[in-house]
């Protein structure tokens, strides 16, 4: 029996649909590519310290995977949210890479590349174009308001919740084009679950998927609202957790007069949202609520509102796109929009993360109505168009890669704050302690002071800050100028402004009396403060140590240092701490082993490197050490140790000629160091260079450097 010859218009459908296949694929593979190079710079970015810390760095429930751990993720409040998927997958995170900010980065930006193209796969099944699809994908993924999301490691709820909705909405589209088959909307209620557990700002969705039966054309039936029940109470029951979250404790739910909420919150988020998107110019990681509730601004939310809405109006009738993307995006946006004042951050650019995507769909429509016009007749238009497409596309991915590199760590993210904001007192605070910890004390005391004039001159807007100003100040003057006595009365002073955090600032009182040499009455306040509060506990017994090793007490400073790390595993100074008593009892194992976690902890200062480095070396591991050197380096490239201990290690490596440019930079920085220059010797000494040798050996010795015999004897041809 012969098979019937296919026919031409047989044969045309299946390359049709062939090339469909191949350019969804290679649409889908642009948009992953392009994402990519956007959001590299986002891959190199630390921690920093705003809500980084909190949510990891001193997160105790993420560092073990424990029965107590997950029970405590799952029934509690984590800084006033309840988002335990978020706290499990850091939970993870921490279980792969530990402290190393590039496992929780490289995570965000995955959760985002997927939410992209999510998007790609939800608008091509709602337009069946790919194109289309691609045009609203590509202006999601990219614009520069997602890089607050991507960037930040702690808006992992932003990326982790989207992916969810996002794949939620999705699962019901295909309910919808499959005949209502139920598994499709069992899966999309299993998903919208998962997303109310990530971040409560989910709730929205069983009013969405009105928007889409509305959109798709579905006729109203009894079927159709009964199907959403289950989503419905599963909104209300974490909107209530969600609502008790902020409202549970001392706030007040009223909050503003009703009138002045409507005023400050819904128009001008509203506002605030749209100008952003369509003009992302100036974006900051923090908006100061009394520069935005300014007269000129709300009158300008008056009139950008009216206009907002009367598009909306004029389109209910025309373009039903037009009114799904507005939709789209007010309904997103619902629990942002200060109805009920819902903490101290009153609007954010990671808000408007999946609300965007409603503003991209009406663009797409206006531009592709424009495109289909233009056929054939208006190439110039065409042309135009696309020209207009490719520099939104350039402009956005410029500005998103260079907006990445905001949250590199926390010096660049508050200075990039105070650039537009130059009266925030929270971003010279967190700056200066950054300060502090990378060892730069005047531009901390520069931030500390700036910090209390800014107080001092509005102060009842800003009194809340003094405790703060006074603890960090204290801080500053014991670390930079050695004035412990001055420490001593700002902290007392701080004290008395915040007595409930009495016992944290013990800590930094009792430092200042042990540097004054009063060890006793360091040890009284540092015990108090371990009995009274739980959460000095590691502190005060790393600081404990630290007395102990003043009395050259070693056994009972390692005794304390295990106390530390039982109430924190990943106390990076008191890992170091041990490594350092290892290291002077020769336990190199031992100590090699601290050293690692110090490194891995994040420690900023490099003094963990260094020692990790000389432990390897003292073992012959030079392969092992040469990664580590090179990365305190990196970390600190005018480290005298640091560049010492990568030229030692590069000679050990027998790559002399490496080391003595590495070594070049050491000397530059401190020229009559002995050691940097024996080590010169020795580099120049391998590298065959026998008269540049001795005179770095002839140097070292004469700055009193014990040159090793055996080289000086062996460079004896070179003393003429």
């Amino acid at each position: 029996m012969l098979m019937p010859r296919p026919c031409a218009q047989d044969i045309r459908k299946i390359l049709s649909d062939r090339y469909a296949g191949y350019s969804r694929f290679i649409l889908a593979s642009l948009l992953a590519v392009i994402v990519l190079l956007v959001f590299l710079p986002s891959l190199r970015n630390g921690f920093i310290n705003w809500d980084d810390q909190v949510y990891v760095l001193n997160n105790s429930s993420i560092k073990a995977l424990t029965a107590a751990n997950l029970r405590k993720i799952f029934t509690s409040y984590y800084v006033s949210n309840y988002q335990p998927l978020t706290l499990l997958s850091f939970l993870l995170n921490y279980q792969v890479s530990h402290l190393q900010p590039f496992g929780y980065h490289l995570t965000n930006f995955l959760l985002h590349l997927f939410n992209g193209l999510l998007v790609f796969g939800l608008v091509r099944l709602l337009r069946g174009r790919d194109a289309f699809a691609f045009f609203v994908a590509l202006l999601f993924s990219i614009h520069p308001l997602r890089a607050e999301s991507v960037a930040w490691v702690a808006e992992r709820k932003d990326v982790l919740y989207a992916f969810f909705y996002l794949g939620a909405l999705v699962s019901y589209v295909y309910y919808l084009r499959q005949g209502l088959k139920s598994r499709y909307l069992w899966i999309a209620l299993v998903l919208f679950f998962l997303s109310l557990l990530s971040k409560s700002m989910a709730v929205t969705l069983p009013v969405m998927l009105f928007c889409f039966d509305y959109f798709l054309r579905r006729r109203p039936d009894l079927h159709m609202f009964l199907e959403k029940i289950p989503f419905f109470v599963l909104a209300a029951f974490f909107a209530l957790v969600a609502l008790y979250s902020v409202y549970g404790g001392s706030h007040d739910i009223i909050g503003l007069a009703a009138a002045e909420r409507f005023h400050n919150g819904p128009l001008f988020a509203l506002v605030f949202y749209l100008g952003r998107i369509f003009w992302p110019a100036a974006l900051s990681a923090y908006y100061p609520a009394d520069v935005f509730y300014a007269t000129a601004y709300q009158v300008r939310s008056y009139f950008w509102a009216l206009a907002f809405f009367s598009v909306f109006v004029l389109a209910v009738r025309r373009s039903r796109t037009v009114v799904f993307g507005c939709l789209f995006f007010v309904v997103s946006l619902l629990p942002l929009l200060q109805f009920l004042p819902m903490g101290d951050t009153k609007v954010a650019d990671r808000f408007v993360y999946v609300a965007s995507i409603g503003i991209f769909y009406i663009l797409a429509e206006g531009f592709f109505r424009l495109w289909d016009k233009a056929r054939g007749r208006h190439t110039g238009l065409r042309v135009l168009l696309a020209l207009l497409f490719m520099a939104v596309v350039l402009f956005c991915g410029l500005a998103t890669h260079k907006r990445c590199k905001v949250w590199e760590n926390s010096v660049t993210f508050w200075t990039d704050i105070l650039k537009k904001y130059p009266q925030v007192v929270i971003a010279y605070n967190n700056r200066g302690l950054a300060f502090i910890n990378e060892g730069l004390y005047g531009k901390a005391l520069k931030d500390s002071t700036e910090m209390s004039r800014i107080i001092d001159e509005r102060y009842t807007l800003y009194k809340g800050y003094y405790q703060l100003y006074h603890a960090n100040l204290a801080i500053l003057y014991y670390l930079s100028e050695g004035q412990y006595r001055k420490a001593i009365e700002v902290t007392e002073a701080a004290i008395k402004t915040d007595p409930d955090k009495r016992y944290k600032y013990q800590i930094n009182l009792a430092v200042a009396y042990a540097s004054l040499g009063d060890a006793g009455r360091a040890e009284k306040l540092l015990r108090e403060s371990i009995d009274r509060d739980p959460e000095t506990r590691a502190e005060g017994y790393y600081n404990l140590a630290l007395v102990a090793v003043n009395r050259k007490a070693l056994p009972e400073a390692e005794d304390f240092l295990r106390r530390s790390l039982r109430e924190n595993p990943d106390f990076g100074l008191a890992h170091e701490a041990l490594a350092t008593i290892f290291y002077k009892q020769g336990r190199l194992d031992e100590s090699i082993v601290h050293y690692k976690r110090a490194v891995a902890s994040g420690l900023q200062d490099v003094s963990a490197y260094n020692g990790l480095v000389v432990a390897l070396m003292d073992k012959e591991a030079y392969a092992a050490a040469w990664p580590y050197a090179r990365q305190a380096v990196q970390k600190n490239p005018k480290d005298i140790d640091a560049l010492s201990n990568l030229g030692s290690v590069l000679c050990a490596l027998g790559r002399p000629r490496e080391a003595v440019p590495v070594l070049g930079r050491a000397l530059r920085l401190e020229p009559a160091s002995g050691l940097i220059h024996n080590n010169m010797c020795f580099a120049y000494y391998l590298d065959g260079d026998c008269r540049r040798s001795w005179a770095h050996c002839r140097e070292a010795r004469r700055l009193g450097y014990p040159v090793a015999d055996l080289l000086w004897q062996k460079l004896g041809s070179c003393r003429s």
